[in-house]
Parts: structure tokens; C-alpha cells; sequence
């Protein structure tokens, strides 16, 4: 019955969310934008700037060649990866647990993660991700920790040869999930080994066969972009972009200190040790009912049943919508936990092989899920990145208060079905408020952007974002280039319309990563014959800091070389709402 309510929760998603996922100005469009350029000829890191692996674009422009471009054929790609990683995920699951767990787990991912609409962004989900690399990355570990669960169980290199190809191609992804995935990989191994204690020779074909399935993604990254880039580059960004998260000035920037909780480390400690308490709470109450029904009679599963139902009803009315935006913030903790459980566990069991082996993989997960958490560990959430960063870490933890906590107390005597059934009612009052969260975001999309495969719903800035796609797509020749500023990637790819510059974005993250007179100079020899404007009113990195503090001499080039043919609202005057414009190159520029 595991699968199929698999299948039904993620139909009943589907439909419910459909068209409302991707965001009409932030970040998507570069997700769609990437790969439309690269199918049409051009080349990632040469004629489009790009701070991250080269793995998503491409992949996304394999199936633009293949199936058309449009944001359609993203979300059916999507869809399948994430039906993909669902069943490896399950499977996984499966035999570190068993497969209640692994059902509430993965119903968990497929109602809390992977359509989700915690924020008017629609972004932050796996059907329409904000950054294609962080789901293909969690995939590829999933994927390399399953098949090292395989080997385990066959002792076949060629799921060690597997596991060396998912980790190569996760170095073509995306720093944070290279690192907590590499580590995740590193750390089953090393246990393997030591577990498994093979002779040399075993263990260098062991090592062999790893390092060359390891090597063949970056061999072939290395040589294909060494035709068109010089080595240096080719060593910095396609096979070196990650070195670009640390530094100084990105990592210390105040939107990723906000991001991890270091802006005020007292206050989010505070607020980590509030949540913890009522998670505390929840937990001995669930361990006093274990205990007060250790004793074997008829009744005691359905006190079970019926804590489920009434832990749910309780946690869904007492916890605000508020409070559950807080819920995940001991997140770093329990993984700890989890991890440390897992190399206890697998020192124990060290005389027996399978059981040492399981437990491991169980640590190699929790270290993935914890390190995921680090670019949020004083302020872990679900929302936002977290879909992608606490997902790891929500389903370990969902499995260990579903299965291996009762287990636990099963073994002392209690009866842990009923810590179970209390948390099982946690995370499903979790799930009935994020769908309550989720039902007023959806209310609020009824502008419609686009048409045809290129559909999306949106909230009240989609009226203004459907009315310059109309005039762009009225008023811009389809030869003609268009520059959309300083966010919008989207635009240019519903209307195709090219950028013939290299830079599609002007927030502060691309301020530290591009030197900005580089970026002005590029707009000069290649002017574009259209710029969009498109004033958020509310962006953190974008106005009032665009035109402002950030690509000053690149806005005053446009404002003397181009004339404003339409607007709507005064874009770049520091607007409370949406304004958005459209300026024509001048005749005597």
C-alpha cells in the first residue's frame, strides 16, 4: 500500500498546485533561460555567466532539444527526476527502516517538499527549483548511498563504479550540496572499509574502480569545454565553481548571514532551545504513553490509533501557522544525534557484518542531511531553500521517530508503537498547516502569465509582468535583443528574445561574483536593442541598492542611451509595488 499512497498524495498535489509553481521574476529565469541559450548554440561560462556546475543547464538543454523548450517540458523532466528520487528514496528507506517508515517519510517529502508553496515565491520546490543543481545534487547522493547499500549486499563493483560516477557528476552541481553530498559518500565508505576490513588487492580494485567512474564526468567536462575556454578557466569555473562560495565577500554578505542565522546568533540560539523544548515535550509525552502501555492487552493498539489521531488534532490547533515556520530550527541537533546514534550503532554491531553495515549507511545519511543544514544552522526551516536543504533531514528524522526511537524502547520493555503513533500525529498536524499555509498562497494566484506550454499562474505581480510580456511581445521585433533588468530572465525566454550579453542578472550576488565595470563594458559593446525594467518594490537585492549602490554606472548608461516607450508605475524610484517598463535603444546611440 507504500507506493500507492505515494502516487495518490503526489497526483492530489500535482492538480492542486499545477501552473502555480515557478516565480514570473525571480530566479527561475535563469533556469529556463540557460538551457534555451546553450540548445540554441551557445556555450555555458563563455557566452553566459554562471556560478554554478555545468550539469542542470546542460541537462535541461538535452531536453530542450529533445522536446521543445517551454517551461512545460521543465516541469514534466522534473517530475520524472522527482518520481525518480521518490522511488530510490523509498527504496533506501526500505531497508534502514521498514516500509511504514519509509511511506511516512516519503509522504512527508511529497506533500512538505516537493510541491511546495510556503512563500508567494514559487521557487522553492522540486517541480520548478530556484537552482537545478541542489535537486539533482540530493539525487545523485541518494543515488550513490543506495548503491552503496547494493554492494553491501551483492559485494558488486559495479554499484562501487555507480557510486564513483554520482559523485563525479555532483561535483558539476553546486558547492553545498557537493560538500555535504561528498562527505555523505566519504563517510559510508570510510565505515564500509572498516567494517568489511578487505585485503589490499580487494581493496585497490575497491579504489580503482571508484577513482575512474569518479574521473569519466570530469574527463569529459574538462575536454569538452578545453575546446572553447582556456585551461585556467576551464579549471575555475566548470570544474572549479564551487571555490566561488568562499569568498570573502559573498560568504559574508547580510542576506547569507541572515540566511545561516549569524546575524544575531543569541536570539536564533534562543529560539533553537525554544523549539527544542516543546520537541522535548512532544517526545516525553509519546515515551510516557510508551511506558504506561508496556504491558501486552488487546486495547493497546488502537490507544495507538487513537493518539495519532488526537497528538494531530491537538498539535494542528495549539501550534499557530507562525510557530510551525519555527519547527525545524533544532534540525542541526537531531542530525547530530542521528549521527552519532549511527556510529554507536554501528560500533555495537560490529560482530555482526549486516547489521555494522546498515547502521552505517544510516550515519552517511545523517552526515549528508546535517551538512546540507549548514547554510541555515542557527536558522534551519523548511521554507524557502529549505525544500531542498532541511529535506534531508526531515525524512531522517521522520524514520527516527517513526521506526528507530520505538525500536529502541521496544527493546527496554516499552511499547514504542505509541511513541510512534504521537509522533506520526506531529508530523501530520506539520502537514494539515502547511497545507492551510499553502491554500491562502494559491488563493492569491489568479493573474496569468504566458500561454501554452509557457503558462503560469501568479499573485497580483503577474498583472503587470503579463502586461510588459504583452508589449515586449508586441513591440520587440523577434530579431531584435532584449536586456532585462536587474531580474527577469523569464521574459526573455517566454517571449524569446535574446540577451546578447553574457549577464542576465544584477542582484548583489552577481555584483560580488562579476566585477560590475566588466559588466557595463559587456552592455556597451553589446547593447541590446531593448531593456526591460522591472522594479519588484520589495527585493532585498534588488531596488533600491540596483542603480543605487550597485551597477550605478550601468543604469546611468541606460538612462542616456535608451528612451522609455511604456511603463507602468516609475521603475528604479524606490517603489512600494510592482513598476515595470520598457525603453527603446535611441536612434543616435
Amino acid at each position: 500500500m507504500g507506493p500507492l499512497a505515494l502516487v495518490l498524495a503526489a497526483v492530489a498535489a500535482l492538480s492542486w498546485t499545477w501552473d502555480t509553481w515557478p516565480d514570473p521574476i525571480v530566479d527561475f529565469g535563469r533556469e529556463a533561460y540557460l538551457p534555451w541559450r546553450i540548445a540554441s548554440g551557445e556555450t555555458l561560462y563563455v557566452d553566459l555567466a554562471h556560478f554554478s556546475g555545468p550539469l542542470s543547464p546542460y541537462l535541461n538543454a538535452t531536453w530542450f532539444r529533445l522536446f521543445g523548450p517551454s517551461i512545460r517540458t521543465l516541469v514534466i523532466a522534473n517530475l520524472v527526476t522527482t518520481a525518480a528520487f521518490t522511488a530510490l528514496l523509498y527504496a533506501l528507506l526500505v531497508r534502514l527502516a521498514d516500509r511504514f517508515a519509509a511511506t511516512v517519510a516519503c509522504l512527508a517529502f511529497i506533500v512538505m517538499f516537493a510541491c511546495a508553496q510556503y512563500t508567494r515565491i514559487g521557487n522553492y520546490n522540486w517541480v520548478t527549483p530556484y537552482s537545478h543543481e541542489l535537486p539533482h545534487g540530493v539525487m545523485l547522493t541518494i543515488a550513490a548511498l543506495w548503491c552503496l547499500d547494493r554492494h553491501h549486499r551483492t559485494g558488486d563493483l559495479r554499484f562501487v563504479g555507480a557510486m564513483g560516477f554520482a559523485a563525479g557528476c555532483l561535483v558539476l552541481t553546486k558547492a553545498e550540496v557537493l560538500l555535504a553530498g561528498g562527505l555523505g559518500i566519504a563517510a559510508g565508505l570510510v565505515l564500509t572499509v572498516l567494517i568489511e576490513r578487505p585485503p589490499a588487492p580487494k581493496l585497490g580494485r575497491i579504489a580503482l574502480v571508484f577513482g575512474a567512474a569518479l574521473a569519466l564526468p570530469l574527463v569529459v567536462t574538462a575536454l569538452a569545454f578545453a575546446r572553447v575556454m582556456p585551461l585556467a578557466e576551464v579549471l575555475e569555473w566548470p570544474l572549479g565553481h564551487w571555490r566561488a562560495a568562499a569568498r570573502p565577500g559573498l560568504s559574508g554578505a547580510r542576506f547569507y548571514l541572515e540566511g545561516m542565522g549569524l546575524d544575531d546568533v543569541g536570539a536564533n540560539l534562543a529560539l533553537l532551545a525554544t523549539t527544542a523544548g516543546w520537541w522535548l515535550l512532544v517526545l516525553a509525552v509519546g515515551a510516557g504513553t510508551a511506558f504506561a502501555l508496556r504491558r501486552p492487552h488487546a486495547g493497546r493498539r488502537w490507544w495507538a490509533i487513537g493518539l495519532a489521531v488526537a497528538s494531530t488534532g491537538l498539535l494542528y490547533r495549539v501550534v499557530s501557522l507562525d510557530g510551525w515556520h519555527e519547527i525545524a530550527r533544532p534540525l542541526p541537533v537531531a542530525m547530530a544525534l542521528v549521527a552519532v546514534g549511527g556510529l554507536v550503532a554501528t560500533w555495537q554491531a560490529r560482530a555482526d557484518r549486516e547489521r555494522a553495515l546498515r547502521a552505517a549507511t544510516v550515519t552517511a545519511l545523517a552526515v549528508f542531511a546535517l551538512v546540507m543544514l549548514a547554510k541555515m544552522m542557527l536558522n534551519a526551516r523548511v521554507f524557502q531553500y529549505g525544500f531542498v536543504l532541511a529535506m534531508p533531514a526531515t525524512v531522517v528524522l521522520v524514520v527516527a521517530l517513526v521506526a528507530w526511537l520505538p525500536r529502541v524502547l521496544d527493546r527496554r520493555g516499552w511499547y514504542g508503537e505509541a511513541l510512534g503513533a504521537v509522533m506520526l500525529g506531529a508530523v501530520a498536524a506539520f502537514a494539515l498547516s502547511k497545507i492551510t499555509i499553502e491554500e491562502r498562497l494559491l488563493a492569491r494566484k489568479t493573474a496569468v502569465v504566458g500561454s501554452g506550454a509557457d503558462r503560469l499562474r501568479a499573485d497580483d505581480r503577474g498583472v503587470g509582468i503579463a502586461r510588459l510580456l504583452e508589449q515586449i511581445r508586441t513591440r520587440v521585433a523577434a530579431g531584435d535583443t532584449l536586456a532585462v533588468l536587474p531580474e527577469g530572465a523569464l521574459l526573455n525566454f517566454i517571449a524569446r528574445r535574446r540577451n546578447p550579453t553574457p549577464y542576465y542578472l544584477f542582484d548583489t550576488t552577481s555584483a560580488l561574483l562579476w566585477d560590475e565595470a566588466h559588466v557595463a563594458r559587456a552592455f556597451a559593446e553589446h547593447p541590446p536593442d531593448w531593456i526591460a525594467l522591472i522594479d519588484r518594490g520589495d527585493a532585498p537585492s534588488g531596488p533600491p541598492s540596483f542603480g543605487r549602490t550597485r551597477f550605478v554606472d550601468l543604469v546611468a548608461w541606460v538612462r542616456e542611451d535608451y528612451e522609455p516607450v511604456w511603463q507602468l508605475g516609475t521603475p528604479l524610484a524606490g517603489n512600494r509595488g510592482l513598476a515595470v517598463g520598457l525603453l527603446r535603444r535611441r536612434a543616435a546611440s
